[in-house]
């Protein structure tokens, strides 16, 4: 395979993701951490997204590419918050046909870096605070074993499947998290 004919796969992810990655950036962390309900809003919303995910990665990932689970690191957040479990359906989850699982481990692992930034912010808006979902040190793990890999040159074909994952995890959690929000409304 010449030079020509591959593409480094993250910045091709990126540029085809970019306009999710906005929107869902936009949705995802509370103004402030030291508003209890916004914070245990988001968990909600993370723990929502990720049921239906972790089920598929469970039952069809291959193992190399199968992110940490976090939903459960989620509830213990809500319940050490006394935040209100959420009461509606897990999404179903499923990778469309043609996707590479690689793109739906480049969403997932590269979520922990916003995490991280959260967590700082959760420390200095409201110290005390229980966080296990953003302190959780086993996907900034994953992320780095996975790094080689989205930064090697790929074909076409291939970074088309990753980014066909990849765009399918972004829309799992942006439907998730209208999901939600059109439960709290009506609560």
């Amino acid at each position: 395979m010449s030079h020509e004919q591959t593409v480094e796969l993250r910045g091709y992810l990126k540029a085809r993701t970019a306009g999710r990655h906005d929107v869902l950036d936009a949705l995802g962390a509370p103004e402030s951490f030291a508003d209890r309900g916004a914070y245990c809003d988001f968990l909600a919303r993370q723990f929502a997204a990720r049921l239906g995910l972790e089920h598929w990665v469970a039952l069809y990932c291959p193992a190399d590419l199968a992110p940490p689970p976090m939903a459960e690191l989620l509830a213990d957040d809500l319940a050490a918050n006394g935040c209100a479990f959420p009461h509606y359906p897990t999404r179903h989850f499923a990778l469309p046909a043609g996707a590479d699982p690689l793109g739906l481990a480049w969403v997932v692992a590269g979520s922990h870096l916003g995490n991280r930034a959260m967590l700082a912010r959760l420390r200095r808006e409201a110290p005390g605070t229980p966080a296990a979902f953003l302190a959780d040190e086993r996907m900034q793990a994953f992320w780095k074993a996975l790094r080689p890999r989205l930064e090697a040159q790929v074909s076409p074909a291939e970074a088309e499947g990753a980014a066909l994952a990849a765009e399918a995890v972004f829309d799992h959690f942006l439907a998730a998290f209208a999901a939600h929000a059109s439960e709290r409304i009506a609560a």
